[in-house]
């Protein structure tokens, strides 16, 4: 598989992104920052999830359409994760206005963010483990595995960005190797992984099971090979071409 850079600038930045704003919230909500000293944390957080998810329109048939995405959000995960994501990034852009403009809201709204943050990684990890049809993600272990580096790489980010969270190394580093631990367990599942380990096979695709042992005549081609030259860029060309005549 040789996915977009858009997608894998997306996956990494924004799930960075978004674990900064959840532990930010987190922290606000406990009543340990305020918004007037710590705003440049913030602002990283909430440019690293925008970025993410303007680069995510980018590996999109048409781009043009974007907005036309979060009107499905009631059976696509991809819509939900749109719709979680601009949830997120505009109410933790107005606690933290509202905050470096004097007014106090709510700690509770810090629970309220960092849990749509969780809920925004999630959906993005079940666009790929809701697959069946791809053994290796469907699993639990993906939206694991994405909820674990959003996380690690938040506090880490934290680390860095911020002296006075120093203290949180330790924790950063041994939620890292807790991520990486879930996705070595990952790669492990994922070379004994085959079609059936989904719950899926011929059979249940085509609704003939029960009937018989349905297998496949022709396997489907992952290359270029002789039938596809031939009657896809050859034929099927030339009878484009005597149609449009």
């Amino acid at each position: 598989m040789h996915p977009a850079k858009s997608v894998i600038f997306f996956t990494t930045i924004s799930g960075a992104g978004f674990g900064l704003i959840a532990l930010l919230a987190l922290t606000a909500g406990m009543g340990h920052i305020s918004w007037d000293k710590s705003w440049e944390l913030a602002a990283v957080g909430l440019g690293l999830s925008i970025s993410g998810l303007i680069s995510s329109v980018f590996h999109l048939g048409n781009p043009q359409r974007a907005w036309r995405a979060v009107s499905q959000w009631q059976s696509s995960w991809l819509s939900r994760e749109g719709v979680l994501a601009v949830i997120t990034c505009g109410l933790f852009g107005l606690w933290v206005l509202a905050g470096m403009a004097g007014y106090v809201l709510p700690n509770m709204l810090g629970y309220v963010v960092a849990g749509l943050c969780v809920l925004t990684v999630f959906a993005t990890a079940m666009i790929y483990a809701q697959l069946r049809p791809v053994p290796r993600w469907h699993t639990w272990l993906t939206p694991a595995s994405y909820l674990g580096f959003s996380l690690s790489s938040g506090m880490l980010l934290m680390v860095m960005l911020h002296p006075h969270y120093n203290g949180m190394a330790g924790g950063a580093l041994g939620c890292l190797a807790i991520a990486w631990t879930v996705k070595v367990l990952w790669w492990m599942r994922a070379a004994k992984a085959d079609v059936r380990s989904g719950g899926s096979d011929t059979a249940t695709a085509t609704g003939l099971a029960g009937y018989a042992d349905v297998r496949l005549f022709e396997k489907p081609h992952m290359t270029k090979n002789y039938l596809m030259k031939e009657m896809v860029f050859a034929v099927g060309r030339k009878h484009m071409q005597t149609s449009c005549a």
